[in-house]
């Protein structure tokens, strides 16, 4: 079999505008993911202060209303405000949990990307470098196995990473269920 041209194709395939372009391409996935944070945590802040914010006057409104017409409920009512409060509390803890685990996977997926888009330059340079078909052969049974192997490897990565938050967002609720349950079992019995 014939060998292949051997002239340098790095020079003459642009690689460098290739690599340029991976690198422009890697800067703008930085920003996109630094701005999709900032906006994430803006939008829960304001969401969160506007919830708290009503809660507090609702209760506030109610309160008055008990105690000026059922003043003998004031206590319970009290006490089921509280309980109520704490309930919302726990949304919110999981609203942050689930905001900052969502941050963590933008953030590994942007990694994952950029990695991604380096080992394609990699390959791209290392497919350009083969003499012959056997080599060009080889290459890319290589690089398509190690291509799948990260993709197989970063998709568990990321499931795993899910049931993790997925878990961690529901102990707070989870907790208040236990709570309410036990209370309000004892209430009955």
């Amino acid at each position: 079999m014939e060998p292949m041209n051997t002239t340098d194709f790095t020079k003459v395939a642009g690689v460098e505008q290739f690599e340029a372009a991976v690198k422009a391409g890697q800067e703008t996935l930085e920003k996109a993911v630094k701005a999709s944070k900032e906006t994430q945590q803006k939008a829960y802040k304001a969401s969160a202060d506007a919830v708290t914010k009503g809660y507090d006057k609702a209760f506030a409104m109610t309160k008055e209303q008990v105690e000026k017409n059922f003043p003998q409920m004031s206590d319970k009512f009290n006490e089921f405000a509280a309980f109520n409060k704490e309930t919302v509390d726990a949304m919110f803890s999981a609203g942050a949990i689930a905001n900052k685990g969502m941050e963590t996977m933008m953030d590994e997926v942007a990694a994952f990307n950029t990695e991604t888009m380096k080992e394609g330059v990699d390959n791209a340079k290392a497919m350009l470098g083969v003499k012959t078909y056997q080599e060009f052969v080889d290459m890319q049974t290589k690089l398509a196995r190690g291509a799948f192997d990260r993709a197989v490897a970063g998709s568990t990565k990321f499931s795993e990473m899910f049931v993790k938050l997925a878990n961690e967002v529901t102990d707070p609720l989870q907790t208040r269920v236990k709570k309410a349950t036990e209370k309000y079992t004892k209430a009955a019995a």
